[in-house]
């Protein structure tokens, strides 16, 4: 009987562990953080033309189990919103098309409209 709840026992810790390691990939990855988390790596700061936007460019290193995303922060003031969320991407080019227009590696977003990109919404 002993046997029984020592593997009983066990069976349930292995779930408790295995639950929290899915739980951590997907906050690490999927949640819609409007900052930039510590599996997050900095790449660059760039700023349009006249200086109304910064943006700040990251990529996330999740480990092993999960690919490379890259996230973009506008930063207005003390604000931080995410406008760009893309997985399967490693690098970032950004090319500023006006003061209130930015292309982001395929993805053309104006910032006056408060447009945004985000792989898991098809845009």
């Amino acid at each position: 009987m002993k046997r029984k709840v020592k593997a009983g026992l066990m069976i349930a810790v292995v779930v408790l562990v295995a639950i929290c390691a899915v739980v951590g990939i997907y906050y690490a990855v999927y949640t819609v953080k409007n900052t930039p988390s510590d599996l997050d790596v900095h790449l660059q700061t760039a700023s349009s033309p006249g200086g109304k936007y910064t943006l700040e460019v990251y990529r996330t290193e999740a480990g092993a189990t999960v690919d490379f995303a890259i996230k973009v922060f506008l930063k207005e003031g003390n604000h931080t919103k995410k406008i760009y969320d893309a997985y399967h991407e490693s690098e970032v080019t950004i090319r500023w098309l006006s003061e209130n227009t930015v292309r982001i590696n395929e993805v053309t977003l104006h910032l006056d409209k408060g447009e945004t990109y985000d792989w898991r919404k098809g845009g």
